[in-house]
């Protein structure tokens, strides 16, 4: 009933707010998410480290996720598609492995690492 900003899109609204809680589970990261935009890249980036590396891989993890998060929302708005969080918590794995495997010089983790444990693949090790 009022007028959708970016904040409810991307990261407050109930349907899209699953991809979150999956993105954040699947790095084993128990986290409460700022509910404004800036706040909630700030925070994601600084979960775990301040090794350069790992929040680099982190910026790629959100802005996978905010990406895929915007087409799946267009998706259902434009093209009438049914919302399918687990397809897009997929998309933005594939996602952010592809362009970690293409744009960071030391990122030799395959797609089944990087998909079980993506902390190993950071050099964190498990966390939970």
């Amino acid at each position: 009933g009022s007028t959708e900003t970016e904040d409810h899109v991307l990261f407050n609204c109930p349907i899209q707010s699953s991809v979150w809680t999956d993105i954040v589970r699947w790095l084993g990261i128990p986290i409460a998410f700022a509910e404004e935009g800036y706040e909630h890249f700030q925070m994601f980036k600084g979960l775990i480290s301040s090794r350069a590396k790992v929040k680099d891989i982190l910026i790629i993890t959100w802005l996978s996720t905010v990406h895929s998060i915007w087409k799946a929302r267009n998706d259902m708005i434009f093209n009438h598609v049914g919302f399918n969080w687990e397809k897009v918590v997929d998309e933005i794995k594939i996602s952010a492995w592809k362009i970690l495997k293409a744009s960071a010089k030391d990122f030799s983790c395959s797609l089944y690492d990087w998909n079980s444990n993506p902390l190993e693949c950071m050099g964190m090790g498990r966390m939970l």
